[in-house]
């Protein structure tokens, strides 16, 4: 069942909700739910805040903290934290900007969900990551709360040599093909009696079945790679990435070439996400 507490603070938002109206029949089955059928996972809101240097737009920016506390403490974030059950992340996002980085701003605009589980080391977190573009000499940066510092480092973005194929599509592609291979082999084992071509006619079956149920995109050429180049005033983080354009997605897929990159969790994955839909979207000069 859900916790006491957990109770208070969900009736107390919906007392706040007077939008939602409930009949009789669901009021008695919310009464009655029982919370810990499903795991949860906690959410939290990430910042990629771009700020440019000067009237001439050459120099961009981002506003990095250094964490204050475990887990990965001492290196370098996006300004987030985790959302309380009486706000929305849009608000989350707000408040946690500026209680980490003084910085209080009202256009933050919503880039992008990442939940690949095991993302972060404590639980289960999905985070909800947001993208705003302020002028720098309009916010006074101070770090706060969790944040050991609050910095701002300069972005630079240079292309790479043009890779022959998409690996990650390669592997997903091979690991069904080896998934098939031993579903056959375990069943020629088990039916001895059956024919070495009823087996390879088996297999052909499940390699289609597979294809009808989960087709995966055809390669579209090459993947592009990139190096994302963060330099501030006493550290340089690079960050090597790849983009891969899949058939029918309106955005790129992007993928870490390292995963020991400098910046904690998954935030330098966000960081190239964010800087690649400034490109794209809004001609950030990089």
């Amino acid at each position: 069942m859900v916790e006491s507490g957990a109770l208070l603070r969900m009736g107390s938002t919906w007392r706040r909700n007077r939008s939602m109206k409930l009949s009789k029949e669901d009021q008695e089955f919310v009464k009655h739910y029982d919370d810990s059928k499903y795991a949860k996972p906690s959410v939290t809101a990430d910042m990629v805040i771009f700020a440019y240097d000067g009237e001439e737009r050459e120099d961009l920016q981002v506003l990095l903290i250094r964490r204050g506390r475990p887990p990965f403490q001492n290196q370098y974030a996006l300004p987030g934290g985790f959302v309380n059950p009486d706000e929305s992340v849009d608000d989350a996002a707000q408040r946690e900007l500026l209680e980490e980085t003084g910085v209080a701003c009202g256009c933050l605009e919503q880039l992008r969900t990442f939940s690949t589980p095991g993302r972060d080391p404590r639980r289960w977190v999905i985070t909800c990551a947001y993208l705003a573009l302020v002028e720098q000499s309009q916010v006074c940066v101070k770090a706060g709360d969790d944040a050991k510092a609050a910095e701002w480092f300069r972005v630079r973005l240079t292309a790479g040599e043009n890779t022959q194929s998409n690996p990650d599509y390669l592997e997903m592609q091979g690991s069904e093909t080896e998934s098939t291979e031993q579903k056959c082999l375990e069943q020629k084992n088990l039916e001895k009696k059956n024919t070495e071509q009823k087996c390879l006619e088996q297999k052909n079956l499940e390699q289609k079945d597979i294809k009808q149920k989960y087709p995966k995109p055809e390669l579209s050429g090459q993947a592009h790679l990139w190096n994302l180049e963060l330099q501030g005033e006493n550290e340089t983080i690079e960050i090597p990435f790849l983009e891969k354009q899949i058939p029918g997605r309106f955005t790129p897929e992007l993928s870490l070439k390292e995963s020991e990159n400098g910046l904690a969790f998954d935030h330098a994955l966000i960081l190239a996400y964010a800087v690649m839909k400034g490109k794209r979207d809004f001609s950030f000069v990089l």
